[in-house]
Parts: structure tokens; sequence; C-alpha cells
């Protein structure tokens, strides 16, 4: 008797079992694709962070460019300065020795 008991008991928990088994299969094809958009909004972060760093890479560059070029026309404008000076002091040289 106990042998014609466990046929019939593994049958009923096959089929016990088979709703189970299709959840599972749905809940493994869920988890496969979420992992797939996991991974490609990483790859798409990655690709994301690349292009900030050039472009941070690019503003310091500039930024740096652009330093330069303000200490550059302070120099020139001292130079303007220091040339209309010395301009307007022999203008006035010349003033003196055409009165003369």
């Amino acid at each position: 008797m106990n042998n014609d008991l466990k046929p019939m008991l593994e049958s009923i928990i096959q089929e016990a079992l088979k709703p189970i088994k299709e959840e599972l299969k749905t809940i493994k094809t869920q988890l496969d694709e979420n992992t797939q958009i996991t991974k490609s909004i990483l790859h798409r972060q990655n690709e994301t962070d690349a292009k900030m760093d050039s472009i941070s890479i690019d503003v310091h560059k500039v930024h740096g460019e652009l330093t330069f070029v303000k200490e550059e026309i302070a120099d020139i404008k001292d130079t303007v300065d220091f040339t209309y000076q010395k301009t307007s002091k022999n203008e006035l040289e010349i003033f003196k020795l055409k009165r003369e």
C-alpha cells in the first residue's frame, strides 16, 4: 500500500508545484529583463559621466585661457597707461619749449 501512495503523492505534489514553477519562471524572466535594463542604465550613466568629465576638463582649460587673456589685457592696459602718461609729459615739454 505504501508503494501505491508514493506515486499518487508525487503526482499531487507535482500538480501543486506547477503554478509555483510557472510563477517562478515568470519572475525569473522579469528579473532577467530588469537586470538587462539596470546594466543598460549603468552603461549609459558611465557614458554620461565620461562626457561630463570631458566637459569639465574643457571648462577648466577655457577658464585657464580666460585668466591668461585677462592678465594679458591688464599688462596691455598698463603699457597703454604708461605710454599715455609719457606722451602727456612729452607734449608738455614740447609746449614749454615752443613757448620759450
